[in-house]
């Protein structure tokens, strides 16, 4: 394999986050702390957008007040999110109580890859973890077998 093949698988598996330059590799798991909604919006929009833009299946899990936030953020970079919602590209949750309801909603989540949409970007607003999860430790078993 020559040196353009290596930079070309390389370039191929990296996904463009849509913020900051920043991209990662199919199956990265990645945390970001921030002190603000308006924070978190600022880094989840363009994350959506780009896979909205790109044939993604973007997945967000967060409670109905950011959900409409960020709809209308979408909306307003002039993306068609009636579209995206009604053919399931884009999909929100509020989460789930069980290890087992989250494990269904990844997998159903991932059964239209690579059929449907190229990749799964999914993204956790983890406040909603603290209403739904009854202990930490139910969270992070959860987290364990996502993984």
């Amino acid at each position: 394999m020559n040196n353009d093949s290596k930079k070309l698988t390389t370039d191929l598996d990296k996904i463009d986050l849509g913020f900051g330059e920043l991209s990662a590799k199919s199956g990265d798991h990645i945390g970001h702390f921030y002190r603000t909604r308006e924070n978190c919006k600022e880094l989840l929009v363009p994350f959506l957008r780009k896979g909205l833009l790109t044939n993604n299946k973007c997945v967000s899990i967060c409670d109905k007040d950011s959900q409409r936030e960020i709809l209308e953020a979408l909306e307003a970079s002039g993306l068609d999110v009636e579209d995206a919602l009604s053919n399931s590209q884009l999909v929100f949750s509020e989460g789930k109580t069980t290890p087992e309801e989250m494990q269904e909603l990844l997998k159903n989540s991932i059964s239209e890859i690579p059929e449907k949409f190229q990749f799964l970007r999914w993204s956790g607003d983890m406040t909603w973890s603290l209403e739904k999860m009854p202990t930490t430790e139910t969270l992070m078993k959860w987290e364990t077998a996502c993984n």
